[in-house]
């Protein structure tokens, strides 16, 4: 891995690598798409769960064509969650 940013932090952390995680979506009609989030560190072990134990289940035989109706409605259903943290990262 090389990184391109030496020190990237914010309020509560340094890193010393910018990451990120990248997700690939497949229709079942074999389309594929790409999302991709900041996910630094092993913080991208967490967003890897959620993607595929919460959000995949929400998401599977929706129309993929239907992008802001999906998102909305996870959304909203993630809201439990608060409106920030890993749950809304893996959303992105």
């Amino acid at each position: 891995m090389s990184c391109y940013v030496p020190i990237l932090g914010f309020s509560q952390q340094f890193y010393t690598c910018r990451t990120a995680q990248l997700v690939e979506v497949e229709t079942d009609e074999g389309v594929t798409g790409w999302g991709e989030c900041f996910a630094p560190g092993n913080v991208a072990i967490a967003n890897k769960g959620i993607v595929e134990k919460v959000i995949q289940p929400m998401v599977l035989g929706d129309d993929p064509v239907d992008r802001d109706v999906i998102w909305h409605r996870v959304y909203n259903l993630l809201r439990d969650h608060e409106q920030k943290g890993m749950p809304l990262q893996a959303l992105s």
